[in-house]
């Protein structure tokens, strides 16, 4: 570990913490060039000079007076290597791991400075709660993205929200109280969420103080190179959650900003569209089904956002994240024992989870001419889902620890990324090699479940198209 990492952890406070998130806000703002915008649709001046002097919460269960989605593309040479490292929920261990691995591979020096310059490092968000060192893992974070700018890309997991991190802390003193309903559910990790565990740190917290720099974090990342049989780029899209209908990224990637503002979303006209190009077999029974049971379930806002017309949700104001849910954030996908269903709710996240049809159909009305989505690698979905009414068995965590912390479904048109191990039991993370054409490409899953032992690797065709 760098020596400048060293002596933060050893002499740490909050005020050192403090002016380390800032120092990164003011770094992601130097990235933000006027001219690199779609459109030229700039986020606030707040972002873009990186002024955090009046962060606040909008109300208790809003956003904040930063929110401003947006996603961020890249373009690599043939022969890259795109590292995707999954959930890390404050396991500082697994993290160092993951660094040291690099190291051992050449990719990394001493002082976690890229030094291949092919090698590029994308983190699927959810870097707090659950384990005792998320502040550790954030200035390990922020130490990464300021030594290899616009190498490294922090992207923003449903965690990153500061009212996600208030719920999951009041979660917490309900356990300690005794008031839970589910106690032994609710209690995983909960001691250790980010907010108890800034408040046993340092006696000058106070919620939501250091949380500004989640808005600082692209929803998403496109990473295209150039396929030379195709006469087209490829792009991989690393996300937290999963697809999220209302948007379509096909103007971005066909154009050459690297950033876009998410205006709104119109999930309404999306699902009008997918009924209308017969997609699924009785597509509207079905969808009025699974949204009928997100209303059940207290998410009416959410819901109705897809079958209200003229329902369109405006990211330029306020959104309850815990009512509204986007997609890269939230939602996740069927495993392939549900074919049968296409499209189905959870109860464990309350999101939505898309099957093979739905998720190729998104992808090519996501894509442009000369543009083509071919891959999602993305974390997130850590639970088995059962629904016995809604014909859901998806068995995503037995399948997670059965497959060396990486589930690799439908000829590799999505990778869903483990944790750091508390969850599946391996430590495992992914590097994405592009080549001259896709079928070129690689992907190669390194995974140990014993600490002790060395990483092992197995490499196979990224993508089947």
């Amino acid at each position: 570990m760098p020596a400048e990492l060293r002596k933060k952890f050893d002499a740490m406070s909050f005020e050192m913490v403090d002016e380390a998130a800032k120092r990164f806000v003011h770094t992601v703002g130097l990235r933000f060039k006027s001219g690199d915008w779609l459109n030229d649709y700039l986020p606030p001046q707040v972002l873009l000079d990186g002024d955090v002097s009046k962060f606040a919460m909008h109300d208790p269960m809003h956003d904040t007076t930063h929110f401003t989605p947006f996603v961020e593309k890249i373009r690599v040479p043939q022969g890259s290597k795109i590292c995707i490292i999954g959930d890390v929920h404050g396991d500082l261990g697994y993290l160092v791991e993951v660094l040291a691995e690099l190291q051992r591979l050449g990719y990394l020096d001493e002082d976690y400075r890229l030094i291949d310059p092919t090698v590029y490092i994308a983190f699927a968000g959810d870097y707090t709660n659950r384990n005792h060192h998320s502040v550790e893992v954030m200035l390990t974070l922020f130490y990464l993205y300021r030594h290899n700018l616009g190498r490294v890309f922090l992207l923003r997991g449903n965690h990153e929200y500061a009212i996600s991190v208030r719920v999951v802390y009041e979660m917490y003193q309900a356990v300690i109280s005794d008031r839970s309903d589910e106690p032994s559910r609710n209690s995983h990790g909960l001691k250790d969420s980010f907010i108890a565990e800034m408040s046993r740190k340092f006696s000058l917290y106070r919620f939501p103080d250091l949380l500004y720099w989640f808005d600082f974090l692209p929803m998403g990342l496109y990473v295209g190179c150039y396929d030379d049989k195709a006469n087209q780029f490829d792009y991989l899209n690393v996300c937290h959650g999963g697809i999220e209908p209302g948007y379509s990224s096909a103007a971005f990637l066909a154009s050459e900003a690297r950033f876009e503002r998410f205006k709104a979303l119109d999930r309404y006209k999306a699902m009008e569209q997918l009924i209308a190009d017969n997609v699924i077999p009785n597509a509207k029974n079905r969808l009025k089904f699974v949204f009928d049971s997100l209303t059940k379930r207290g998410l009416t806002q959410f819901a109705a956002s897809f079958v209200e017309d003229g329902h369109i949700v405006n990211l330029e104001h306020r959104h309850n994240p815990r009512q509204l849910r986007l997609g890269m954030q939230w939602n996740s996908f069927l495993t392939e024992s549900n074919e049968n269903i296409a499209i189905a709710s959870s109860h464990n996240h309350r999101n939505i989870l898309f099957g093979q049809d739905l998720t190729n159909y998104f992808f090519a009305q996501a894509s442009a001419p000369g543009h083509q989505i071919v891959s999602m690698v993305r974390g997130h979905q850590h639970l088995d889902d059962a629904d016995a009414p809604m014909g859901l068995n998806s068995p995503m965590l037995n399948q997670l620890r059965e497959q060396q912390g990486i589930v690799r479904q439908w000829d590799g048109a999505v990778y869903t990324m483990g944790d750091g191990g508390s969850a599946t039991g391996w430590q495992s993370f992914l590097i994405v090699t592009t080549g001259k054409s896709l079928p070129e490409w690689q992907s190669t899953h390194y995974f140990r479940k014993d600490i002790e032992a060395p990483f092992e690797q197995k490499t196979t065709v990224f993508v089947v198209r």
